[in-house]
Formats: structure tokens, C-alpha cells, sequence
């Protein structure tokens, strides 16, 4: 899988859980929170081996 296309499935989970909508938070830092956990899901199945991602 290529970087960008990597990068594109997090934006697109992170506007599934609506993470970027500040309306959903009380403050940025619950929202950060929210989005870090959100990229550390997608990420935890894949390598980056000379900017190629691995499953």
C-alpha cells in the first residue's frame, strides 16, 4: 500500500467517527485524544519499510 493511499484511509476513518468535528468536543485535547487513538488503530497491522507501507 503507498503512503498517500494510507494516509487517505485515516482522513476517511477520521471523518467516519466524526474526530474532526469540533462540535463533537468539549476541548481540543479530548478531540487530539480522539484522533490519536483513531491513527493508532489504523496503524497497528502495518510496517513502513522505505516509504511503502507493509500489512
Amino acid at each position: 500500500m503507498k503512503r498517500d493511499t494510507l494516509i487517505w484511509k485515516i482522513v476517511n476513518r477520521l471523518h467516519d467517527e466524526r474526530a474532526l468535528e469540533l462540535d463533537n468536543y468539549m476541548n481540543y485535547i479530548e478531540q487530539a485524544n480522539d484522533i490519536y487513538k483513531i491513527i493508532e488503530r489504523e496503524l497497528k497491522d502495518f510496517t513502513l519499510i522505505q516509504g511503502e507501507v507493509m500489512e
